[in-house]
C-alpha cells in the first residue's frame, strides 16, 4: 500500500530532516504534520513544505559545521504557509 505524500516524507528523510523539526519550525504540534499529511497535499503545499525542509537541512549543516568550532548557529523558525 502506498502511502501519501510518500516523495515528501522520502524527500525529508534524505535530507535528514525529521518531523517533529518541520513541526517545530512551523510552531504546530508534530501530530498536526502526521494528520495533513494523511491526505495529499496539493503542489502548493508540497513546495512549501520542501522550502521548510530545506532550510532546516542548510541550518543543520551549519550547525554541524559550527559544532566544530564550538558556536551555535540559529534554528530555523518560519511562518505557517500550509
Amino acid at each position: 500500500m502506498r502511502q501519501e505524500n510518500e516523495q515528501l516524507r522520502n524527500y525529508a528523510r534524505q535530507q535528514n530532516v525529521r518531523i517533529w523539526q518541520i513541526a517545530d519550525a512551523l510552531r504546530i504540534h508534530e501530530m498536526t504534520i502526521y494528520r495533513r499529511w494523511r491526505k495529499q497535499l496539493s503542489k502548493e503545499e508540497d513546495q512549501n513544505y520542501r522550502c521548510i525542509i530545506d532550510s532546516i537541512a542548510e541550518a543543520n549543516r551549519e550547525n554541524e559545521k559550527a559544532e566544530n568550532k564550538k558556536v551555535r548557529v540559529k534554528i530555523v523558525q518560519v511562518e505557517e504557509k500550509v
